[in-house]
Protein backbone atom coordinates (compact mmCIF):
# COMPACT_ATOMS: atom_id res chain seq x y z
CA UNK A 1 0.00 0.00 0.00
CA UNK A 2 2.91 2.33 0.76
CA UNK A 3 4.19 1.89 -2.78
CA UNK A 4 0.83 2.93 -4.28
CA UNK A 5 0.29 5.77 -1.81
CA UNK A 6 3.62 6.94 -0.41
CA UNK A 7 2.01 9.97 1.25
CA UNK A 8 0.54 8.83 4.57
CA UNK A 9 -2.49 11.16 4.41
CA UNK A 10 -3.40 9.97 0.90
CA UNK A 11 -2.97 6.35 2.01
CA UNK A 12 -5.26 6.80 5.02
CA UNK A 13 -7.82 8.64 2.88
CA UNK A 14 -7.80 5.81 0.32
CA UNK A 15 -8.30 3.18 3.04
CA UNK A 16 -11.15 5.09 4.67
CA UNK A 17 -12.88 5.89 1.38
CA UNK A 18 -12.45 2.58 -0.44
CA UNK A 19 -11.68 -0.25 1.97
CA UNK A 20 -13.72 0.38 5.10
CA UNK A 21 -17.38 -0.65 5.28
CA UNK A 22 -19.87 -0.61 8.12
CA UNK A 23 -23.47 -1.13 9.17
CA UNK A 24 -25.19 0.34 12.19
CA UNK A 25 -28.60 -0.77 13.45
CA UNK A 26 -29.76 2.74 14.41
CA UNK A 27 -29.15 6.39 13.54
CA UNK A 28 -27.43 7.13 16.84
CA UNK A 29 -24.99 4.22 16.48
CA UNK A 30 -24.35 5.23 12.86
CA UNK A 31 -23.51 8.79 13.98
CA UNK A 32 -21.31 7.60 16.83
CA UNK A 33 -19.38 5.24 14.54
CA UNK A 34 -18.92 7.68 11.66
CA UNK A 35 -17.98 10.54 14.00
CA UNK A 36 -15.43 8.30 15.71
CA UNK A 37 -13.92 7.02 12.46
CA UNK A 38 -14.06 10.18 10.34
CA UNK A 39 -14.24 12.87 13.01
CA UNK A 40 -10.54 13.63 13.04
CA UNK A 41 -10.66 15.08 9.51
CA UNK A 42 -13.56 17.24 8.34
CA UNK A 43 -12.64 16.65 4.69
CA UNK A 44 -13.52 12.96 5.13
CA UNK A 45 -17.10 13.62 6.31
CA UNK A 46 -18.42 13.01 2.79
CA UNK A 47 -16.60 9.65 2.67
CA UNK A 48 -19.29 7.75 4.55
CA UNK A 49 -20.89 6.16 1.47
CA UNK A 50 -19.73 2.73 2.66
CA UNK A 51 -21.47 3.19 6.01
CA UNK A 52 -25.20 2.56 6.24
CA UNK A 53 -27.98 2.25 8.76
CA UNK A 54 -28.92 -1.42 8.60
CA UNK A 55 -29.31 -4.13 11.22
CA UNK A 56 -26.76 -6.76 10.25
CA UNK A 57 -27.40 -8.81 13.41
CA UNK A 58 -31.10 -9.14 12.61
CA UNK A 59 -30.33 -10.01 8.98
CA UNK A 60 -27.84 -12.66 10.12
CA UNK A 61 -30.45 -14.24 12.40
CA UNK A 62 -32.97 -14.22 9.55
CA UNK A 63 -30.46 -15.69 7.10
CA UNK A 64 -30.59 -12.61 4.85
CA UNK A 65 -27.23 -10.98 5.63
CA UNK A 66 -25.76 -11.69 2.19
CA UNK A 67 -28.76 -10.02 0.53
CA UNK A 68 -28.48 -7.01 2.85
CA UNK A 69 -24.78 -6.59 2.08
CA UNK A 70 -25.47 -6.90 -1.65
CA UNK A 71 -28.27 -4.34 -1.43
CA UNK A 72 -26.10 -1.71 0.26
CA UNK A 73 -22.63 -2.38 -1.08
CA UNK A 74 -23.16 -4.26 -4.33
Amino acid sequence: MKELFPDEKQRIRHILEHQLYGMAPSRIIYLIATNYIFGFDESLRSSTKHFVEADAAFAAKEGTLAALVEKHFG
